[in-house]
């Protein structure tokens, strides 16, 4: 009787090279995974920021506030806004001029131009501090603008180029 030597299934060598080969591939695709979740997360703050906007206009039309004053009491506060809003910290509703999700703190009048709504980069990693200015309504009359006022290196991460806030307010 013959004993057939019939083999079957992988080496060592071969199981070790596929996890290489799977790990490799992973500490590559990693670095793109991130740059892509960062770039959906502004995408979302892109989204509130118009919203933002054009619910902050509607009160400010509604309520008779000309140009956006943090002191004038004719001009709208978040609470004021036909948004439902609820800060992250506080777990209540937005009251005041800014609040917070889980990944950005937002300004209805952000320093440097209040017609236009803010929101910085909060958390702890290497995109914190990002902060971007959308300007629904600008003094010169020109288009709505998005813009990052960060280093140039987080504005790069974005797909944004670096704008000053007094560039784009004037």
């Amino acid at each position: 009787m013959k004993h057939m030597n019939n083999k079957s299934g992988f080496t060592l060598v071969e199981i070790l090279t596929a996890v290489i080969i799977v790990a490799i591939l992973t500490v590559m695709a990693m670095p793109l995974y991130e740059k892509t979740v960062e770039r959906s997360r502004m995408a979302e703050a892109r989204t509130i920021m118009n919203r933002l906007q054009a619910a902050k206009l509607y009160a400010m039309d509604n309520m008779g506030c000309n140009s956006y004053s943090t002191s004038d009491t004719k001009c709208p506060q978040l609470q004021h806004l036909n948004m439902a809003l609820v800060d992250n910290q506080t777990g209540k509703s937005a009251t005041g001029t800014s609040f917070q999700t889980k990944d950005f703190e937002y300004s209805i009048a952000p320093t440097g131009c209040l017609n236009g709504i803010s929101a910085k980069r909060i958390g702890n990693n290497e995109y914190k501090g990002a902060t971007f200015i959308y300007y629904g309504l600008r003094q010169d009359g020109g288009d709505t603008v998005f813009a990052c006022t960060s280093s140039d290196d987080l504005c790069e991460a974005y797909g944004l180029t670096k704008n000053s806030a007094t560039n784009l307010c004037s």
